[in-house]
């Protein structure tokens, strides 16, 4: 019974283990796909954005960003912001929004760099799981095995036991039985 519960425990353990190894991979799979779709999203955006560049550029095709108005008689790539100034080139849009416009561009490349590092990491960490996991999977079937083992030898040796109590018993039963013969014997002589 001791080795059965001492194999249970060992498989609990185990069964513990690989759970959180589990809990853990989908952990950085969630992280994963966050970042995918975030930098997936920022590719939607940059690519808008050189769609607008190009247009912008292309003589005879005037492209404006909303609020912006092309100005007459002048080169396509120049446009009139908001505010009414005449501004030249595809920096139209940055021009009128300042120098925060020019952060906001900057920003994704950080974030991209961050995005990268942080990716970078979590495949750092899927390999380091990998091992342990590995590593994990190696003693959970160690100590199955001597768990299996110490079980199994608990049963002979139980087994073993009944066997030597049945043929005692046997023997009993034999010698009763002989006795009893005897006695019946002894009973019709008289």
């Amino acid at each position: 019974q001791e080795a059965l519960l001492r194999e249970q425990q060992v498989l609990h353990a185990a069964r513990t283990n690989l759970l959180q190894g589990e809990a853990d991979c989908q952990r950085v799979y969630s992280e994963l796909r966050a970042i995918r779709a975030e930098l997936s999203r920022d590719t939607g955006s940059r690519r808008m954005a050189m769609n607008h560049d190009r247009a912008a550029l292309r003589p005879g095709a005037p492209s404006t960003m909303p609020g912006e108005t092309p100005v007459v008689g002048g080169t396509p790539a120049i446009f009139r912001s908001p505010t009414g100034s005449v501004v030249g080139g595809i920096s139209a849009s940055l021009a009128a929004a300042g120098s925060d416009a020019l952060d906001q561009l900057a920003q994704p490349v950080n974030n991209d760099q961050s995005n990268i590092k942080r990716s970078a990491q979590l495949v750092q960490s899927v390999y380091d799981m990998k091992r342990r996991n590995d590593e994990l999977i190696v003693k959970i079937r160690e100590e199955s095995v001597l768990a299996t083992k110490r079980v199994l030898e608990s049963l002979a040796k139980r087994t073993k036991e009944l066997a030597d109590m049945k043929k005692s018993f046997e023997a009993g039963v034999l010698d009763i039985e002989h006795a009893r013969a005897r006695a019946e014997r002894a009973l019709q002589v008289e």
